[in-house]
């Protein structure tokens, strides 16, 4: 199991360990932020700063629940990433 494991997770570390942000770089792709309207972690207006790291406005979209909306709204969260998905086609 380690020999399956271990070169992904080696590649992980990687990556972090030698990510150099950069504000020259913005990605140029649809980005979709969901959030919980009762989050007591993240506020769903702070949501738009996201623009200073893209090309374009992020797409926000709020879900009854909390942190972990996905747990008690998982029907609304299936829905809306399978209308996302179905809008690539």
């Amino acid at each position: 199991m380690m020999d399956l494991v271990l070169p992904s997770l080696r590649a992980d570390f990687a990556i972090g360990e030698n990510y150099r942000y950069s504000s020259d770089i913005k990605p140029n792709v649809p980005v979709v932020l969901f959030a919980g309207r009762d989050d007591l972690y993240v506020e769903v207006d702070t949501l738009s700063e996201w623009r200073q790291y893209l090309h374009g406005k992020p797409n926000v979209i709020t879900l009854n629940g909390d942190h972990f909306y996905f747990n008690t709204a998982h029907e609304p969260f299936l829905h809306n990433i399978k209308s996302l998905l179905n809008g690539l086609e």
